[in-house]
């Protein structure tokens, strides 16, 4: 029972140290005591996922849904959803997803958010900002390059964009 307790009382502090680090990078929108409210702080990542990442995510992975296959076909859907994320997706949720089933909107929308919260957690365990440039960055790179710093351009004109604002704002 006391380690049920301490359990609790943990993941209480990380979702606080969370919603510090969220707000302070992500704008006022989230700053908020998710002590008192922790359904708030989630409403608030959603929306932040939702209308924010995802759409430039699908205009710069795919011209918004026009190119459903990338990387040689290694990346499907609107969201560009590697083979390698839709393993570690199929691994975690103890499914057999298939490439196909990547070409639906409903479920590359899915794993897209699945693997951009993946993405916050990692940086968050990182010590690093959890901003929009870096959260865009892995997305696009991969998390294997968490260590390596925010590149100060792109191919791509809308991550391109985004990494510039990035290092204008530090």
């Amino acid at each position: 029972m006391k380690k049920l307790i301490l359990y609790l009382f943990l993941i209480q502090v990380i979702v606080y140290i969370m919603g510090i680090l969220i707000g302070y990078c992500f704008g006022d929108w989230t700053k908020l005591d998710v002590n008192k409210n922790n359904d708030l702080y989630e409403v608030n990542l959603n929306k932040f996922i939702e209308e924010e990442l995802l759409p430039l995510i699908a205009q710069a992975e795919s011209s918004n849904g026009i190119y459903l296959y990338g990387d040689k076909n290694n990346s499907l859907g609107k969201y560009q959803i590697s083979l390698k994320v839709l393993s570690d997706y199929n691994k975690t949720f103890q499914t057999n997803y298939t490439k196909n089933w990547l070409l639906i909107d409903e479920n590359n929308e899915k794993v897209a958010i699945w693997h951009i919260r993946r993405i916050i957690n990692a940086l968050i365990k990182h010590n690093l900002c959890v901003c929009k440039a870096h959260i865009c960055y892995l997305y696009n790179s991969g998390l294997s390059n968490i260590n390596k710093p925010i590149p100060k351009t792109h191919k791509n004109l809308i991550y391109k964009k985004i990494f510039q604002e990035y290092y204008k704002n530090k």
